[in-house]
Formats: structure tokens, sequence, C-alpha cells
């Protein structure tokens, strides 16, 4: 039944990555990522420092969940110890 954690890791991932790639959609509200333009405000917010915080942490959720998929994964066989 540890295959439900490597499932439940592989949609923490997937989550991580919608919202690492869908980032300036909803934390700067810019339908597109926009060219440079200093003057553009969808600009100013994707280098403003809580964008560039909330994609570390999207990433880190990502890489976290890579471990959860392996722990679940890994978990689920007995390797002859204590059997």
């Amino acid at each position: 039944m540890k295959y439900q954690v490597a499932i439940a890791g592989f949609i923490l991932f997937f989550i991580g990555f919608i919202l690492a790639s869908r980032a300036y959609d909803f934390v700067c509200g810019c339908t597109t990522p926009n060219p440079v333009n200093d003057l553009n405000p969808c600009y100013l917010c994707m280098n403003s420092q809580t964008y560039q915080n909330d994609i570390v942490i999207f990433q880190l959720i990502m890489i976290v969940s890579i471990f959860v998929v392996l722990y679940g994964f890994f978990s689920e066989f007995d390797y002859g110890v204590n059997k």
C-alpha cells in the first residue's frame, strides 16, 4: 500500500510543476510573461523578490516530492530483512 505514497508524491510534483510554470499568471496576474519593459507592471512584478521567493518555494515542493516518490516506491519492497 506504500505505492499510494508514491502516487501522492507524483501528484505533489505535478502541482509544483504547474505552479512554477504558471506563477506569472496567478502571482502577478499577467496572462503571458512580458518582454523586457521597465514600465510594465507585469515585468516589475516578475522581477520582484516576492515572485522570486514563490518560484523557489514551488521548486522546493518539486524536490521534496521526488523524495516522497522514492520513499513510496522503495518502501513497497521487502529486501529480505526481518521477513
